[in-house]
């Protein structure tokens, strides 16, 4: 059963949080009682809910209501469960450019801010030669 527990969890997990990174983000907006990770482990396996106050905080942060978090609606329910998707796709992209970084800077037997500087500058060309083709595009020649 889709429960206020679950979709609190369902809005960490869209916003790519863990619970001690969700916790913070409520007690700095809430600026007020400090909640902790184990807090919020209590609302996502419904042992207990937050206040109306940190409802009104955790719907802001997911980009939701109060009346979708206590009552559920499919079609945000949707909406959240592709940003999910999309947070992890981003996440094992990173992953995988992180490990192509890597294994590159070890066969060129570089430092991490020499292959910093060559990487920037690659990417720069990158830029200038994209931006000269736009350029000639636009002027049609």
């Amino acid at each position: 059963m889709n429960s206020t527990g679950n979709r609190i969890k369902k809005i960490r997990l869209s916003k790519g949080m863990t619970q001690s990174k969700f916790a913070e983000s409520i007690n700095k907006k809430e600026q007020t009682n400090k909640i902790s990770k184990g807090t919020i482990n209590n609302w996502e396996h419904d042992r207990n809910l937050p206040n109306k106050e940190r409802l009104k905080i955790i719907a802001k942060i997911g980009q939701t209501s109060i009346f979708y978090l206590l009552n559920g609606d499919v079609e945000e329910d949707n909406k959240i469960d592709n940003r999910i998707e999309m947070n992890k796709n981003t996440e094992k992209s990173n992953i995988r450019l992180t490990n192509i970084i890597n294994n590159r800077q070890k066969e060129l037997k570089m430092s991490s801010k020499e292959l910093a500087k060559k990487l920037k500058l690659q990417f720069q060309r990158f830029i200038d030669t994209r931006k000269r083709d736009l350029l000639i595009q636009r002027l049609d020649i």
